[in-house]
């Protein structure tokens, strides 16, 4: 691993677990995979990142994100948002403006939906990580 991407990306995760705390977990150390939640009025996506050895200099962390309550074109447009922050800062750490994107998009949920996804969230069991309910991103 290039010593520059280690350091910049020892870095981001030093500030990304003081600013999220509890909500910023490591999953696994040795693959350099982390996850977090990002709650929002009564809803949560679950982010999860992995940083390639190459990243941030060449690559873009791998994601995928968990939010079994929103649907699939709402899904489509938050990947592409994420997708759009990388391309416009190539070569920088990118997480945590990720992770703001998604609470912004949580902040902007129109009273209607809130109602709509309500109704979805009570009728189904807790969220998990599946195939259906997360979007990955490879470059």
């Amino acid at each position: 691993m290039e010593t520059d991407n280690l350091t910049k990306q020892d870095e981001e995760i030093e500030a990304l677990s003081a600013i999220y705390g509890d909500d910023w977990a490591m999953e696994s150390d040795k693959t350099r995979s982390y996850s977090i939640k990002i709650l929002e009025k009564e809803y949560e996506v679950v982010l999860y990142v992995t940083m390639p050895e190459d990243y941030p200099s060449q690559s873009p962390p791998s994601y995928e994100f968990s939010a079994p309550w929103m649907d699939r074109k709402d899904k489509s447009e938050l990947h592409q948002a994420l997708d759009e922050i990388y391309l416009e800062n190539i070569g920088e750490c990118v997480v945590f403006q990720w992770v703001e994107k998604i609470r912004e998009v949580l902040q902007t949920i129109k009273p209607k939906k809130r109602r709509e996804v309500n109704e979805r969230t009570k009728s189904k069991s807790p969220p998990t990580v599946s195939s259906d309910t997360s979007l990955k991103c490879s470059y």
